[in-house]
C-alpha cells in the first residue's frame, strides 16, 4: 500500500507489473510471499499505461517511422550492408520486421525452416506468440515476402547451412547475433530454442548495431532516428491502417485476439499523416538518399569493365546505357534502371542519357496523379536522377573551366 501511495499518476501501471510477479511467483508455490498480498493486489483496481500514445501522437522516439524516414532506413541499411557496415543478419531482420510487423519475440523463435520457397515465391511461417499456447511455436501465421526479401533470407539460410545449421536450427542464432562477450543463458541441447536468442538479446544487439547507421530525421531536428523493434510494428500496423485496411484485417496482422489494440491506428486522421509527410518530405529528401553518387567516365572505368550483367540500359527508354552495376546485376530482381539511382552498386556514366529516365519517371507519375500514395512511390528515384544529372553538370562545368577530374 505505501508503495503504490508514492507512485505518480503517470506510474499507477507499475502495480499491475508488480501484480503479474506476485501472482505467477504464489502459483509457481514458490516460499516468500505472504498469501495476503496476493489477495490484496488481485483485488486492486490496477490502472494500465495508456495505450498505443506513441502511435496517436506520432511520437518521433518512440512511435511509427514517417514515410520519409521509412524510405531513408530501408535505404540506408541496405548501404549500410552493401559497404560491409552491418551484418548479414541485421539486414534481413530489418527487411522482415518491416514485411511483417511482429514482436521481437516470434522472431527470436524463427528457425530456418519456416522460410518456404515455391515456384520463386516466398513465405514466412511467423510464429504466434501471444495465443495462450504452451509455447511459441504451436500456431504460425504466413507472411509472403517480396522476391528481394525472400533471396537475401534465403542466401543467409544458406549460409548458416553451410556453417553446419540444419533445418530445425535458430535462424538468429546466438553464434552470429552475439558475437562479443559472453553469451548467457544458452539453452541444452535437448532445448527446442537451443542456440536461440533471448528476446532482450536479440532485441538489444539489433539496436545497437541499427543506431549505428541510423539516418537523420527532421522530426528531431536532424539527429539520428532512434531505433528499436517495437517502432517496426508500429509502423506496420499505421502503413496498413493508411491504406483502408479494416481493424479485422490490421488485428490479424499484427496477431491481436481482439480489436480493442488497434483503434489507434485508424484514429489518427489520414489527413494528419499526409500532411506530415508533405510538411518534412521535401526537407527530408536529400538526407533520404542512401545512394551517393559515384560517377564514372565511361563503362571502361567501371569496376567490372564490361562483365555480364554488368551493363545497364533499358530500351524503352534510350538505345544507350546509362551506368554500370559493380554487382553485375547478380540475384537483382529490382526494376531496372530506375531503381538502380537508389542503389549503392550503381555506377551512373558521365555521357547519358539520364534526362531520358527523368522524363520517364515525371510521366509515369502524372499517370499516377489521382492517386497519391501510388503517385510518390517513385519520387526518391526521381530525386537521385537529378542528384545524378546536377553532379553530371558539376563535371561538364569543371571541365570547361580546365579543372581535372
Amino acid at each position: 500500500m505505501n508503495y503504490a501511495a508514492r507512485l505518480k499518476d503517470h506510474e499507477k501501471w507499475r502495480l499491475g507489473t508488480l501484480n503479474i510477479l506476485i501472482q505467477k511467483w504464489c502459483a509457481l508455490g514458490v516460499q516468500g510471499v505472504d498469501p495476503a498480498c496476493k489477495q490484496f493486489l488481485r483485488e486492486q483496481r490496477k490502472p494500465g499505461n495508456v495505450k498505443g500514445k506513441a502511435v496517436l501522437t506520432r511520437d518521433p522516439v518512440n512511435g511509427p517511422f514517417s514515410e520519409a524516414e521509412y524510405i531513408a532506413l530501408y535505404k540506408a541499411v541496405d548501404a549500410a550492408y552493401g559497404q560491409n557496415e552491418v551484418p548479414l543478419w541485421v539486414a534481413v531482420l530489418t527487411r522482415l520486421l518491416f514485411a511483417c510487423g511482429g514482436r521481437i519475440s516470434q522472431y527470436a523463435s524463427l528457425k530456418l525452416l519456416d522460410l518456404h520457397v515455391e515456384n520463386r515465391e516466398f513465405v514466412l511461417n511467423l510464429p504466434q506468440v501471444k495465443t495462450g499456447e504452451a509455447h511459441s511455436r504451436t500456431s504460425f501465421k504466413e507472411f509472403d515476402l517480396s522476391p528481394q526479401t525472400g533471396r537475401l533470407t534465403g542466401e543467409y539460410i544458406e549460409g548458416l547451412q553451410n556453417a553446419g545449421s540444419v533445418d530445425t536450427s535458430a535462424l538468429f542464432p546466438i553464434s552470429t547475433v552475439m558475437t562479443l562477450g559472453l553469451r548467457t543463458g544458452k539453452r541444452s541441447k535437448d532445448d527446442m530454442f537451443f542456440d536461440h536468442c533471448t528476446t532482450h538479446a536479440l532485441s538489444t544487439a539489433f539496436s545497437r548495431i541499427l543506431n549505428r547507421v541510423a539516418p537523420l530525421t527532421e522530426r528531431l531536428n536532424f539527429e539520428p532516428m532512434p531505433i528499436c523493434p517495437k517502432r517496426f510494428r508500429y509502423t506496420f500496423g499505421t502503413r496498413l491502417a493508411e491504406e483502408g485496411a479494416s481493424k479485422m484485417i490490421i488485428a490479424d496482422r499484427l496477431g491481436h485476439s481482439d480489436l480493442q489494440y488497434v483503434d489507434v491506428y485508424v484514429q489518427a486522421s489520414p489527413k494528419i499523416v499526409e500532411n506530415i509527410d508533405l510538411a518534412i518530405g521535401t526537407q527530408l529528401a536529400p538526407i533520404a538518399l542512401a545512394f551517393k553518387v559515384q560517377l564514372i567516365e565511361d563503362e571502361v572505368n567501371s569496376k567490372q569493365k564490361g562483365a555480364p550483367g554488368s551493363r545497364i540500359i533499358d530500351f524503352r527508354v534510350s538505345k544507350k546505357p546509362v551506368g554500370s552495376c559493380s554487382g553485375k546485376g547478380a540475384g537483382c530482381a529490382f526494376h531496372k534502371p530506375i531503381a538502380c539511382y537508389t542503389c549503392f552498386k550503381f555506377e551512373p556514366w558521365l555521357d547519358a542519357p539520364h534526362e531520358n529516365i527523368l522524363k520517364y519517371l515525371q510521366v509515369e507519375r502524372e499517370k499516377w496523379k489521382g492517386d497519391p500514395r501510388l503517385a510518390t512511390i517513385n519520387d526518391d528515384a526521381i530525386d537521385a536522377v537529378q542528384e545524378v544529372m546536377a553532379e553530371c553538370v558539376l563535371v561538364m562545368q569543371q571541365r570547361n573551366k580546365g579543372h581535372s577530374v
